[in-house]
């Protein structure tokens, strides 16, 4: 972990601490959390699920952290294209860099996301991209462009 009051954790108690408020920063194997089972209200995710080694297995532990109601909220995610296939999104230039330095990427499409959240017990709420002014234009972006997305998915009350 770095020190760094602008970077990861460090900027997360950077803000709290400007804002006055009190936060426990938890850094653990997300597809094995150190949480009891439906503790949480909210699962957070900044740029977390593409990195993924195992999607389902982290999905799957965050439905068991999240109370019965419970959102999982993960933001800039990338979806590719349904027209390019994963392997060619990951040779891109900045992808190829971060996997030489052994970060792990994926490149879900829309329908990967979907799939695994299903699988996982959680309900998609809505999945659109900040690019996008009406989120009715979302799923035709991603299908048809690719782009960035906000995932919102709940551990369904049942």
């Amino acid at each position: 972990m770095i020190d760094d009051p602008f970077v990861g954790v460090g900027r997360a108690l950077t803000l709290a601490a400007q804002d006055g408020t009190q936060i426990t920063p938890v850094v653990a194997d997300g597809e094995n959390l150190p949480f009891a089972a439906g503790s949480l209200d909210i699962v957070f995710c900044a740029a977390t699920l593409h990195h993924a080694t195992n999607l389902q297995m982290l999905l799957q532990n965050i439905q068991r952290v999240l109370r019965p109601g419970g959102v999982l909220i993960a933001i800039n995610e990338p979806i590719i294209s349904d027209a390019i296939p994963e392997h060619v999104a990951l040779s891109e230039a900045d992808t190829s860099r971060e996997l030489s330095y052994g970060i792990n990427e994926t490149r879900p499409h829309l329908d990967g996301y979907r799939q695994a959240l299903q699988r996982a017990g959680l309900r998609e709420q809505r999945i659109f991209s900040w690019q996008a002014y009406r989120i009715g234009l979302s799923e035709h972006l991603f299908r048809t462009r690719g782009g960035t997305a906000i995932i919102f998915a709940e551990r369904p009350t049942w």
